[in-house]
């Protein structure tokens, strides 16, 4: 019974300390989740006394700015006040008095300096409707008070909203003047007076440079400074300047040619595309108004060497258009500060880490590289070992000619000697200086929709289609010649395999179609000749005879509208491993090629064609066709007649009795 009785008392006070355990802990949570809920309380009550004492101190901060505002507008109706007294009436004596030389205001200034009866209250953004064309006082050796007074003015200028190119186009009343407000405005720490002193340079170069050559070292020198300035408004506003300079001065600005062009291509290299832009603007200026002569060796000098990728590429494409404007012939005619800078600058460009200068240095060399003196220009300015160095690009620019990356775009024009519509391109589409408009994109796109098509079908297996496409290139060769000179490589893997067709029809198509092609596209057609020259000798043995007739006008017209430069390698190739049946036509085409081109690139003319008649010789004396031993004769005496006894000397022995047979037969 007692055992019963202790169970159960153990039992209860086990399940009340339990329960008072529980109880506690419940308690516990309960006032920590309190403590909790004070604590965010505090931090939200904490946070907007935070708030409103930001509130309270930006308030204030907007009372001292607009109290501020006040004092700025008091002071300067105070100064206007001084100004309308000064130049009233009953004062002019006291004027003459102080300046030995009388003011003079611009006629639109003299409408700022009229009483007012009354001042209104404008808004606090522009507490002052300041003349956007400020007085100009004229010269004084020793008036203060002419000073302040542009100075004054000056300062209410800019308040009004200019762009970089809308200044005043009136001309001064007193340009001296106004050229030193200029000056005293460059020299002041204000960005904003900086402005407005280009602006008073790009007036004085419109209207008055006279006055602007007299002192245009001076002039130079700011524009340079400012050009520099780290504020960007100003730079900008310096570049536009400077422009309007080449513009208006033109030749008178070669005295700083150097300087100006080395601060213009440092900032081809800015991230920033508005300075870039404006840069590339001044630098196209320069080389349009500026002898070409003067601006290639600036140009050398400034950006050849330069660090930025950015810079030399932009100095690469204007040498190169610089060397398209003054022409082959004076670029390799051995003058001074020319030719000596152009062929080393094409050198370093040719063989530069960047894709795009490389494309400018080896564009340089394509329209180099056929003219006579061409050789002997690069052995006199570059040595041997840089020679080797880019002979393998010069070997293949002879042959394929360049594809050269159109600036801003990411369209490629083919660039090749004499080529002038390429010219046109690269100016059309220059960086910075003429940017595509919407229509002009939509219409790119267009095009460039429809020649993916054409390439579509011309690679069709339904000879309809085939039919279809060579009929649609005719028509952009009529109407959009450019834009197959830009694609031809593409183009072209789709239109050879439409030369060899096995359907008769859309053979003789695709060779009408290039007949239509070579005297339109002209050069452009270099790329492709290699490539084109097997299937027309094999469509020379075409049973065919419309098809033989045309590829015959085809070969006509590749020798009459492209250099034999670059018909030399194809002809030669095709009469060694041609067709049998379509040879003798080759060979005689290409003896009349060597005897022409002889006189002037023998070593490209011996290269090409002697392995060719050592070959020939072998053949026509083991087998061969009659019409081929005579086209074979023909090519001997062609040669013959202009190298003379040195074929002799080149051939081996076993050739030469050869060679004498059929001189004398």
């Amino acid at each position: 019974m007692l055992h019963c009785l202790s169970c159960y008392f153990y039992l209860r006070v086990t399940f009340v300390v339990a329960d008072l355990t529980n109880h506690n802990e419940v308690k516990g949570k309960r006032q920590d989740a309190y403590k909790m809920e004070q604590r965010s309380q505090s931090a939200n009550e904490a946070q907007g006394i935070a708030i409103d004492k930001v509130a309270e101190q930006r308030e204030i901060a907007r009372q001292r700015h607009l109290k501020a505002q006040e004092e700025k507008r008091r002071q300067r109706e105070m100064k206007l006040k001084e100004i309308n007294h000064h130049v009233s009436d009953d004062n002019v004596d006291a004027i003459e008095t102080r300046i030995e030389e009388p003011v003079i205001i611009e006629p639109e200034a003299a409408q700022l300096l009229k009483p007012k009866p009354a001042v209104k209250k404008v808004p606090k953004k522009s507490s002052f409707k300041a003349a956007s064309k400020p007085p100009i006082v004229s010269k004084n050796k020793g008036a203060d008070s002419a000073n302040q007074l542009d100075l004054s003015l000056g300062t209410a200028m800019n308040n009004s909203s200019m762009s970089s190119d809308g200044f005043d186009d009136q001309p001064f009343t007193n340009a001296e003047a106004a050229l030193k407000t200029a000056f005293n405005l460059l020299n002041n720490e204000n960005w904003e007076q900086k402005r407005d002193g280009c602006s008073y340079i790009r007036r004085l170069s419109a209207h008055h440079p006279d006055t602007l050559n007299a002192q245009l070292h001076a002039v130079n020198l700011a524009m340079i400074n400012e050009v520099k300035n780290l504020r960007s408004q100003v730079s900008r506003a310096a570049m536009v300047t400077m422009k309007h300079l080449f513009v208006n001065l033109r030749k008178s600005m070669e005295q700083e040619l150097e300087l100006n062009a080395k601060v213009l291509l440092h900032k081809t290299g800015e991230s920033n595309n508005f300075i870039k832009n404006d840069a590339e603007c001044a630098l196209n200026a320069m080389m349009e108004n500026l002898s070409p002569n003067k601006t290639l060796a600036a140009l050398v000098l400034g950006g050849q060497t330069h660090k930025s990728i950015a810079v030399r590429g932009t100095t690469a494409r204007l040498i190169a258009e610089a060397v398209e404007k003054m022409g082959v012939a004076k670029v390799l005619s051995n003058q001074k500060d020319v030719t000596d800078k152009v062929l080393p600058a094409a050198y370093a460009f040719t063989l530069d880490g960047s894709p795009e200068t490389r494309a400018h240095g080896k564009q340089i060399f394509a329209f180099l590289i056929h003219h006579p003196d061409f050789d002997k220009m690069l052995t006199k300015y570059l040595t041997t070992s840089q020679i080797k160095d880019i002979q393998t690009s010069l070997d293949k620019i002879k042959v394929k000619g360049v594809n050269v990356v159109v600036p801003g775009t990411k369209q490629t024009v083919r660039a090749s000697s004499g080529r002038e519509d390429f010219v046109s391109a690269t100016k059309l589409q220059r960086g910075g200086s003429m940017r595509q408009t919407i229509s002009q994109k939509k219409k790119a796109a267009a095009v460039a929709d429809s020649t993916a098509k054409m390439k579509e079908m011309l690679g069709s297996s339904d000879w309809k289609q085939r039919h279809e496409g060579l009929l649609q290139l005719q028509e952009m060769i009529s109407t959009n010649p450019d834009v197959v000179t830009a694609d031809i490589i593409k183009i072209f893997d789709k239109f050879l395999l439409r030369l060899t067709d096995t359907n008769s029809k859309v053979n003789l198509l695709a060779l009408q179609t290039l007949r239509d092609m070579v005297p339109v596209l002209g050069s452009g057609m270099d790329p492709v000749v290699a490539s084109i020259m097997q299937p027309l000798t094999a469509n020379m043995a075409s049973k065919n005879k419309d098809i033989q007739n045309t590829t015959i006008n085809v070969l006509d017209l590749l020798m009459s509208c492209l250099e034999y430069a670059i018909l030399l390698q194809p002809f030669a190739s095709q009469a060694q491993f041609g067709n049998p049946k379509g040879k003798p036509d080759i060979v005689r085409r290409l003896a009349a090629v060597a005897v022409e081109l002889y006189p002037h690139k023998q070593n490209l003319v011996t290269r090409h064609t002697l392995p060719v008649l050592w070959h020939l010789l072998n053949e026509s004396s083991v087998s061969g066709s009659s019409e081929l031993r005579a086209a074979t004769q023909e090519f001997v005496i062609g040669l013959y007649s202009v190298m003379g006894q040195s074929l002799y000397d080149v051939a081996d022995i076993k050739y030469r009795g050869l060679l004498q047979k059929m001189l004398h037969s």
